[in-house]
């Protein structure tokens, strides 16, 4: 990953004693062992989650990205303590690539037979066709000094000489170089590596959200349109294929049409009001208790909120995440694929048209709303979300700004952080 004008940020690290790893290779698909697995595919969440679960052999866990400009530099969770490497892609947050950088300390091995232990099984140009199989001969980068041996889904560098070509990589000095990285991906080319779909044994019984895009009518926004992911059981039901369905969520739908629609959430919420209620209470001492409280379906996958009127259990608003590294939920919610078109602005006085329709994604900027719109330089309401429970919010605040009905939540860097879909009376 280049990136050397950037600034690259460690979210977080655990260090505990160093534990040597031994991980079984799947060629176009995953790394992992009997306890745990990562598989290409996966979302930037679920690798967490996976390695957050076992913590006390998984060791020096670091989490790098480009502060200033996350989307055009892939994010990396880096095992520092066994060499490996999981990179996903800045826009979609799947696993695309991983890479394992440093064979001295961690062991490998390929249909249940090591073939990398330090300091006993050395991996050797012969070892690896050994272990693989016969392939094509090798090719050799004479830029990077690399020869490099590759099959469907995995390639292995060795170390080259300048007087190497192609034609020398079957001599026994080949034969006896030692790999120095490998790397696992989808496809026929490590260097382009795509990020696959979520691999179905990682669905869960849950639901993820292929897009979601926002509705509305004659100006008024109307609910989200869902396409909904899910493994649907075939034959005897252990097998999976995937399921595509689309609903359509909408202000007012109670929360028992949404369960039906969405499925039950990963969390319900209750809103907490009771320091707004004293702020504007005439008589803050003599304050009751609430009899009733908003609350939140919280739906991670979908990376989704629904808020519900605590009288009429019905739908007031949506929450839509970014999960953007650097923001305070960062890995608690998936990425929402959301589509927003705004509607074009128009000069009350002259009725002139002075803004187009505008897309907004996941991607879009703050700033480039605000050119867009034409929505003039506004002073935003600040977020800043304290610490509790002992724990510390170390990203700073975001800034809130107002646009048809939808309040943005803006990070330092300009980028969008969650967007919240309110209906006007």
């Amino acid at each position: 990953m280049r990136c050397a004008s950037h600034s690259f940020t460690l979210l977080y690290t655990l260090f505990l004693l160093p534990v040597m790893l031994d991980l079984s290779v799947a060629p176009e698909r995953s790394l992992g062992n009997e306890q745990w697995e990562i598989i290409l595919g996966m979302t930037v969440c679920q690798a967490i989650q996976t390695l957050k679960g076992h913590s006390q052999t998984v060791n020096g866990i670091e989490i790098q990205y480009c502060k200033d400009d996350p989307l055009s530099f892939d994010m990396v969770i880096d095992l520092v303590d066994n060499g490996v490497k999981f990179i996903f892609d800045s826009i979609t947050q799947r696993l695309k690539l991983i890479v394992v950088y440093d064979l001295t300390i961690v062991k490998l091995r390929y249909g249940g037979t090591h073939f990398n232990v330090p300091e006993n099984i050395p991996p050797t140009y012969r070892k690896i066709e050994e272990s693989f199989g016969a392939t094509f001969l090798g090719d050799y980068d004479r830029g990077r000094q690399q020869l490099i041996l590759s099959y469907r889904g995995i390639s292995f560098l060795f170390p080259a000489d300048d007087d190497d070509d192609s034609q020398a990589q079957i001599s026994e000095q080949n034969l006896s170089r030692v790999v120095s990285r490998l790397y696992i991906y989808s496809g026929t080319n490590w260097k382009l590596p795509s990020s696959p779909e979520i691999p179905l044994c990682r669905y869960n019984s849950h639901c993820f959200a292929d897009k979601i895009e926002v509705m509305a009518c004659d100006g008024r926004l109307e609910g989200l349109r869902v396409t909904l992911l899910s493994g649907v059981p075939i034959g005897s039901g252990i097998e999976l294929t995937k399921g595509v369905s689309e609903v359509d969520v909408k202000f007012g739908s109670t929360c028992q049409e949404v369960m039906r629609m969405l499925g039950s959430p990963s969390k319900v919420y209750y809103k907490d009001d009771k320091r707004m209620a004293k702020i504007h209470s005439p008589s803050p001492c003599k304050l009751k208790r609430s009899q009733h409280s908003d609350y939140f379906f919280n739906y991670f996958t979908l990376g989704v909120d629904v808020l519900f009127d605590a009288v009429r259990h019905t739908v007031k608003k949506f929450v839509l995440h970014t999960n953007f590294p650097g923001h305070y939920d960062f890995e608690i919610y998936y990425r929402c694929n959301f589509l927003i078109r705004l509607r074009p602005m128009f000069d009350d006085t002259t009725g002139s048209l002075y803004s187009d329709e505008l897309e907004v994604t996941p991607c879009t900027k703050w700033d480039d709303i605000q050119r867009a719109m034409a929505v003039p330089d506004m002073r935003p309401v600040v977020l800043n979300r304290p610490s509790s429970t002992n724990t510390v919010n170390p990203f700073g605040a975001t800034f809130c700004y107002s646009v048809q009905d939808i309040i943005f939540e803006v990070m330092a860097n300009r980028h969008i952080a969650s967007v919240t879909l309110h209906r006007a009376e």
